[in-house]
């Protein structure tokens, strides 16, 4: 007698994901595993939906050597402050410099703008960021949020709303200015803080991008077994 075997399909994790608009323009910041883990006629599907306007960002970045030397060309601005200012304290880390200002909290907003003003010729290799009695300048070896504005820029990407998917990896900046352009932002659960939706997983992400395409029926069988098998081989 020949028994038959139940697979059954893995539900749907987040149902709270929005539907993909034909208006938007799709920027994955997202492992590459995401995309490797569906049939290409789902990406070339996601893609017809959205006239093309669908990239993976993960791998792109704002990077040059010459970027390196930058933190190093503004050291002469940092010492003219603390000329001016002997009880801030400086720290150069070669990627951060961070002025501490607590012994002197009423520097607070001099020392902001400042930074600001200092970085302006700078906008998107390097970043400020304010702590507690501190702030800080960073360089940004890997800026998406600039990069997804210079995207928007040009066809077939310019005219929609930017949506960012973001993964681990992903920087609540990035999200936020997203947010800021009027976009839909998009983070992996615990990581984009930020982001007005989130997924649970890639198997979760896979299936919300499954059900926003012509998707064959045939293959959800064969696509549920796949999923549980990546499963076990990771618990293995």
């Amino acid at each position: 007698m020949k028994i038959m075997r139940e697979i059954i399909v893995p539900p749907m994790t987040n149902n709270s994901l929005p539907d993909i608009e034909v208006n938007w323009a799709l920027f994955f910041d997202v492992d590459s595993d995401i995309q490797d883990g569906l049939p290409a006629s789902i990406f070339n599907a996601l893609r017809k939906k959205l006239d093309n306007a669908v990239t993976n960002i993960n791998s792109l970045g704002v990077r040059s050597t010459e970027n390196l030397q930058i933190i190093q060309r503004l050291v002469p601005k940092f010492d003219e402050l603390k000329r001016h200012y002997p009880l801030l304290k400086i720290d150069n880390t070669g990627k951060t410099i961070t002025v501490d200002y607590s012994a002197r909290p009423f520097l607070r907003r001099m020392v902001i703008n400042y930074l600001k003003l200092i970085i302006l010729p700078y906008a998107g290799i390097l970043s400020f960021q304010e702590g507690n009695m501190m702030a800080t300048v960073t360089l940004e070896m890997f800026n998406k949020a600039l990069i997804i504005k210079k995207f928007m820029q040009y066809a077939p990407f310019a005219g929609r709303v930017p949506v960012l998917v973001g993964g681990k990896q992903s920087n609540d900046n990035d999200i936020v200015a997203v947010n800021q352009m009027g976009g839909v932002s998009i983070g992996l659960e615990n990581h984009g803080t930020k982001a007005a939706y989130q997924y649970h997983d890639r198997y979760a992400l896979r299936q919300w991008i499954k059900s926003n395409v012509n998707y064959p029926t045939q293959m959800v069988l064969a696509d549920a077994a796949n999923i549980r098998g990546e499963r076990d081989a990771q618990i293995c």
